[in-house]
């Protein structure tokens, strides 16, 4: 199975960021069946982002990541409102996606 996530949130050092960098963490620690796919839109924070990538690679944790760059309120236009652009069209195929971001993107998975 191909399991997406949306990182975008942990930049935000709130609960939901800790829940989302633990999450995708351990998943990855204990998950060895299922491929990952980590999505994150970011703005100005895409040093975070890198930053928390490069930490779950250095410790050997397999996954693809797709890091775009999207204003928060283009981001809620676009997938809230306008329900545009699915989330495979950055990731490609995935059979579940996962989001606890504000601004949802639409997709064919399951959410």
């Amino acid at each position: 199975m191909i399991i997406g996530i949306d990182i975008s949130q942990i930049v935000y050092h709130t609960g939901v960021s800790r829940y989302t960098k633990e999450l995708v963490r351990n998943l990855l620690r204990l998950d060895k069946k299922n491929s990952y796919k980590l999505f994150a839109g970011v703005w100005r924070q895409r040093e975070a982002i890198d930053e928390y990538l490069q930490s779950l690679t250095s410790e050997g944790l397999s996954f693809q990541s797709y890091v775009k760059l999207f204003p928060p309120m283009l981001a809620d236009r676009v997938w809230n409102s306008l329900h545009l652009f699915p989330i495979e069209r950055f990731t490609g195929k995935v059979d579940v996606f996962h989001t606890s971001n504000w601004a949802q993107p639409p997709t064919k998975a399951v959410k």
